[in-house]
């Protein structure tokens, strides 16, 4: 989730964490955590860059990979470590001048 939290600016703690199982959860989350730390963030595009990382995690088709899809019945991941894993690896991949 550290990564998770970095890339968006937030926190979430661990008890959170364990209820966010699915896209709709964990984007609404991510948008309500922004608001209250005053840096609001477009609700489509947060839901967008999350699928993002869905997609990339799983391999799967997109069709497959909708915002009730549970992560670990539905996807096969742990959102937690999947997420933030892909969200380390785009941050790494990024040409030196996109880090800056």
């Amino acid at each position: 989730t550290m990564d998770v939290e970095q890339e968006f600016g937030i926190n979430i703690p661990d008890a959170d964490a364990e209820l966010l199982t699915n896209l709709a959860l964990l984007t609404d989350y991510v948008q309500k955590a922004s608001a209250k730390m005053g840096r609001p963030l477009d609700h489509a595009r947060t839901a967008r860059r999350l699928r993002e990382l869905l997609l990339e995690i799983t391999g799967m088709n997109e069709l497959y990979v909708h915002d009730e899809a549970d992560f670990v019945r539905d996807l096969g991941i742990d959102a937690r470590c999947d997420i933030a894993r892909a969200v380390r690896k785009k941050q790494t991949d990024r040409p030196p001048e996109e880090l800056f």
